[in-house]
């Protein structure tokens, strides 16, 4: 997130901050930072004499085509009306939104005065409910001559193809991580295997931004302002947002594998009131939290192997793993809470 205004020392972009604010049409630097957190996406704000801006740095995994989408939907709500800030791409002095330097995509948005919170509250979580439903209603009209789309395993069947090559691959591996991965994956396939979801190809799609957590929305004081880290954006179903956010900030206070049913029961009710969910749709959302536990069961062991994975702990995995096994276990409690 790049609202911590804590100073990186001794941490420099591999790319010329000067060079590309002048392409922006911006003044001299007279200040830089890095924004702290995110491990894909690294962002610099940056401040001239009268601008404050975020240097967005796009990981290499994101295509040329995948950034047209996240602008197009940005641009899109930010002409909506809606009364949050979104990060609206600048354009350079040539005309273009994204530039490329050192043969990375990077491109700048104003700075949104702010912060963002460590964890959620009652009153923070009807207020997310509020922007995320506005959001999806205004996404519903919203027209984008691009197409980004990353399939769950419930209608796709790339992340059990996936998880066998690299239970092959990290077999035998020292890494107490890996070996976890390897030990259980079998088991995760199972659940997958069992999850019975041709209903939700059935769902309609819209624009959504795909991360929504604490540290992805900004406050002034207890006013929601904006909504910014829109990388994981894609079209997709209005749960797959919704089942982001209660795995993220509604979790139990003792077990975090736990979905914290009481809170997420007032996220669902304060998002009715907005953008009512059909009952197909509510009943569906277990079944995208136990797929997004799977991927990210998996990704961790992509980050680890590519060497990003130095602060992941055996705890985060084994978390992950029994963030799965519960809501398949409870999927009928969970699907009645939510449905009431």
């Amino acid at each position: 997130m790049e609202h911590d205004t804590r100073l990186e020392k001794r941490e420099h972009p591999d790319f010329d901050l000067a060079d590309i604010m002048t392409e922006f049409g911006f003044g001299p630097v007279t200040a830089f930072r890095k924004a702290r957190g995110g491990r894909v996406n690294q962002n610099w704000i940056v401040k001239t004499a009268d601008a404050e801006v975020v240097v967005r740095c796009v990981a290499r995994e994101r295509s040329l085509n995948d950034i047209r989408f996240e602008h197009s939907f940005i641009n899109g709500l930010a002409r909506s009306g809606l009364p949050y800030r979104f990060p609206r791409p600048l354009i350079s002095r040539s005309g273009d939104a994204v530039i490329v330097k050192n043969g990375l995509y990077i491109w700048l948005y104003e700075y949104i005065e702010g912060f963002t919170r460590l964890s959620s509250t009652h009153d923070l979580l009807g207020l997310i409910a509020t922007a995320m439903a506005s959001i999806h209603k205004t996404a519903q009209h919203l027209t984008i001559p691009h197409s980004k789309i990353t399939p769950l395993v419930i209608e796709d069947p790339w992340l059990l193809e996936t998880m066998r090559s690299w239970q092959l691959q990290l077999h035998g591996s020292a890494d107490e991580r890996l070996r976890f991965f390897c030990d259980h994956v079998q088991e995760c396939i199972s659940i997958l295997q069992g999850l019975h979801c041709a209903r939700y190809q059935m769902l309609p799609r819209i624009p959504i931004h795909g991360d929504w957590c604490m540290a992805n929305v900004v406050f002034v004081a207890d006013e929601l302002i904006g909504i910014i880290d829109f990388d994981h954006c894609c079209r997709d179903t209005a749960i797959r947002d919704i089942t982001a956010l209660l795995q993220y900030e509604c979790v139990d206070a003792q077990d975090p594998f736990k979905l914290d049913i009481s809170a997420a029961q007032f996220f669902i009710e304060c998002y009715n009131r907005v953008s009512p969910l059909s009952r197909e749709e509510t009943t569906l959302i277990p079944a995208v939290a136990i797929a997004e536990s799977a991927d990210a069961f998996w990704w961790k062991m992509y980050e680890i192997t590519n060497n990003r994975g130095g602060t992941i702990t055996l705890s985060r995995i084994e978390n992950l793993f029994r963030t799965l096994c519960w809501y398949n276990r409870n999927e009928q409690e969970i699907t009645s809470a939510l449905c009431e």
